[in-house]
């Protein structure tokens, strides 16, 4: 792997893949259009991903000159970027996320930055969401404050008590992204280091090939005396977290816990015991307080967990789908177009249809699962039940409704007068149509206006609402909301 004049190159790209071959082919295409003043190579890895999808991207651009590929038979997560740092001929290193657009200039204003500026070790580009709003991706490094303030009662606690103020300072909200800034903590999808003396025989460490290894590479880069800059003429976007939230939900949270009593135990010593203790904390309040409450999402994970293909009518800007795994295919239906360029950009959906679900049609059997989620209370009687048999044709498997028991407001919100409710649907009403129906969000009598707790102080009275879920769950009749599931 030489080029023609056998020296050095600028920068070595490395982008590792996992079930993203969409988005890869996208990345390879930007990083060539726009890349164009400095001397390059590409490694692509690819972890073992399903279907045929990377094999068709290695073909579309067998052509390209330095351009290199692998394929490990495992998913062995960042340590896949330690396979190709022998063959790396480059200056600098530059880890690309596959979920990402380079946008022109990017990668050369990065290598220019780094000839420039001596006392940095790396730097990492602007990140920007799909509409061009900026990702505030750059965090401190870890300590046991920030790791309180990120579980889940560190969150409440700082919504509650202050305002939020921890979760700003810890986790980039104070960062002008429209400066040259020091940070200490970028993530990998846009970042670049320079090889000598940061990589000489490894990139990232053994101990961590999921969860952070980005946080390490940042801390050993400082440790050897270098800062770590944003710089924010070099821009790129940066489809947030679409490869790895296909991957198990409880598996993702037991990686994760370990990978930070490592890292703990390796830079703060015996510390570490400290940072053990609230993680397993954490996991006992949430494992409890998910047995209690029945969470609703963790009904829908289960019954889409043999489905690879859902259509999702009426999606919303933030779909509970984007936290199921195992789907292959997800389209979503949705109107009102705040909402869809929102759930665009979250990248929640494989494919997306703007249209009104009254007037859509799909081939039948099309999909594995069609959900309708919030949705049926918003159509006439009739609508609705015209829309549940179009829901039957589509669906294989099953069709899942969410819907308020009965409830009815008369106005819309969010200035969407789509929101306004036409109809209540009650549980003898389901049953009717074949539907198995479980209650969900709690005891009916505890919400008011638009779903929202009646009483005061209201984090007291959300919590009784969680621990009554466990009796609504199996007695609809008194939840305050429906979950009807019908199989095919």
């Amino acid at each position: 792997m030489t080029d023609k004049n056998n020296r050095k190159l600028d920068v070595s790209i490395i982008i590792v893949n996992w079930n993203t071959d969409k988005l890869l082919e996208q990345c390879l295409s930007s990083v060539i259009q726009n890349t164009h003043n400095i001397s390059y190579e590409i490694f692509v890895i690819d972890n073992n991903s399903m279907g045929t999808g990377f094999e068709r991207v290695k073909k579309k651009f067998s052509k390209k000159p330095n351009l290199y590929w692998f394929k490990n038979k495992e998913n062995i997560g960042a340590l896949a970027c330690n396979q190709v740092l022998p063959y790396c001929r480059g200056r600098y290193i530059l880890l690309l996320g596959p979920d990402t657009i380079v946008l022109p200039n990017a990668i050369d204003r990065m290598v220019e930055f780094l000839d420039n500026r001596p006392e940095a070790g790396a730097v990492t580009a602007k990140l920007l969401n799909p509409d061009g709003s900026p990702q505030n991706y750059y965090y401190k490094f870890w300590n046991l404050q920030m790791l309180f303030f990120s579980t889940s009662i560190g969150k409440i606690l700082d919504k509650v008590l202050f305002k939020g103020r921890f979760e700003r300072y810890y986790f980039g909200g104070d960062i002008n992204p429209n400066e040259i800034t020091i940070v200490e903590q970028p993530c990998a999808a846009c970042f670049m280091f320079r090889r000598d003396p940061i990589a000489l025989d490894y990139i990232i460490d053994k101990d961590f090939p999921f969860y952070f290894n980005d946080v390490e590479l940042c801390r050993r880069i400082y440790e050897k005396g270098f800062k770590i800059f944003l710089l924010p003429t070099a821009q790129v976007i940066h489809f947030q977290g679409s490869s790895f939230k296909k991957a198990d939900g409880r598996w993702k949270s037991k990686e994760y816990r370990l990978s930070a009593i490592k890292y703990f135990k390796k830079y703060y010593g015996i510390k570490f015991i400290f940072a053990k203790l609230l993680l397993m904390l954490d996991n006992f309040v949430n494992r409890i307080y998910s047995t209690i409450s029945q969470n609703w999402i963790e009904m829908l994970k289960k019954e889409l967990s043999d489905c690879s293909t859902v259509l999702d009518l009426g999606c919303g800007y933030n779909s509970p789908i984007q936290y199921c795994n195992n789907i292959n295919l997800s389209v979503g239906v949705e109107m009102f177009e705040p909402y869809l360029k929102e759930s665009v950009k979250k990248r929640i959906h494989d494919e997306y249809i703007k249209g009104d679900i009254r007037r859509l049609e799909f081939k039948p059997k099309s999909f594995d699962a069609v959900l309708c989620l919030e949705l049926i209370e918003h159509l006439t009687k009739e609508e609705g039940y015209e829309l549940i048999k179009k829901m039957e044709k589509w669906a294989r498997k099953k069709i899942i409704i969410t819907t308020p028991n009965g409830y009815l407001w008369q106005d819309g919100y969010d200035n969407n007068p789509l929101q306004m409710h036409r109809s209540g649907w009650s549980v003898d009403e389901l049953k009717k149509l074949g539907f198995e129906v479980y209650g969900i969000s709690g005891w009916k009598k505890l919400r008011g206006y638009r779903g929202q707790i009646k009483y005061k102080p209201k984090l007291f009275w959300t919590i009784i609402s969680g621990l009554t879920q466990k009796i609504t769950y199996r007695c609809p009749r008194f939840a305050f909301q429906l979950f009807a599931i019908k199989y095919l």
